[in-house]
């Protein structure tokens, strides 16, 4: 009778403790989908983008996948001052594979523009037009993609997307000017041992950045107007108020709301994140 009450007792404890423990463990954990077709940046299909999540921080539709050969990321970008900045200046993904925010490992596109020009103006002052048709020139195939960490002997390695590598990134837009990224990674550039991985358990992340506006250094003249005399107008002048002021050609009724502009300059100084932690790589 002793023995059936120990027993019993050893097996509510269990219940009481382990159980919930282990529960708690697997809330967090995002369930990568498998992946039934071949996938392409195809955004006018169910399946790209049926499962996708919203993270309301970084403004970054997102969704992983996998199928027994590849893994697969995909974000869908709608906020236009995010798409801004990718345009700019560029965007990481990082793969962890230790579960944490490791940046190791990682794939660079698009690369940032170095040599642009209007890096020496407002981010808010490039006229939409322009970004928008720059979009279908920077990312025609074959096109420039930086690996990070993937070679243990080279930290950062450049390659075509269409090369032996088998790491692969496609970006497209719809007509709605709404952003579509996927990334493809062989699971045998991350994994000695794929089964090993899977059967483990073990959980990875991945990491999505872009990159950040540099300022550019206030004029000696003050924020209040161009360089010149004491009060910063031009030849000691009074200062230009902000909202008349106009851009050579644009009428004015289509001048920028100057508020709106300082608000994106300061947005567009902040890199965008986003962690998805915890993920778990389905099995077929």
């Amino acid at each position: 009778m002793k023995k059936t009450k120990l027993i019993l007792s050893v097996i509510l404890v269990y219940t009481a403790f382990f159980i919930p423990a282990a529960s708690m463990g697997q809330k967090n954990v995002y369930q990568s989908n498998w992946q039934k077709e071949n996938i392409q940046c195809n955004f006018q299909s169910e399946e790209w983008i049926s499962k996708m999540r919203y993270d309301s921080e970084s403004k970054l539709v997102y969704k992983v996948s996998n199928d027994d050969k590849n893994l697969y990321v995909r974000l869908k970008v709608v906020d236009k001052i995010v798409q801004k900045k990718i345009m700019l200046t560029g965007l990481t993904l990082w793969i962890d594979l230790t579960g944490k925010k490791k940046k190791e490992t990682g794939i660079r596109f698009p690369l940032k523009e170095t040599n642009r020009r209007d890096f020496s103006s407002p981010p808010a002052l490039i006229e939409e037009k322009n970004i928008q048709a720059e979009w279908a020139n920077k990312f025609k195939k074959p096109h420039q993609i930086e690996l990070l960490g993937f070679n243990k002997n080279v930290q950062s390695e450049m390659c075509f997307t269409e090369d032996s590598t088998g790491v692969s990134v496609e970006i497209n837009m719809d007509s709605l000017n709404n952003f579509y990224y996927v990334a493809t990674i062989p699971f045998y550039k991350l994994f000695d041992t794929l089964s090993y991985q899977l059967d483990s358990g073990n959980l990875i992340s991945i990491g999505v950045e872009t990159g950040c506006f540099e300022m550019p250094a206030m004029p000696s003249g003050g924020p209040g107007g161009p360089v010149g005399g004491p009060d910063g107008g031009i030849n000691g002048g009074e200062r230009p108020q902000m909202g008349n002021m106009e851009k050579p050609g644009m009428p004015e009724n289509t001048m920028p709301n100057m508020e709106n502009i300082q608000m994106e300059m300061s947005e567009m100084s902040q890199p965008t994140k986003l962690w998805i932690r915890k993920i778990r790589i389905s099995r077929k």
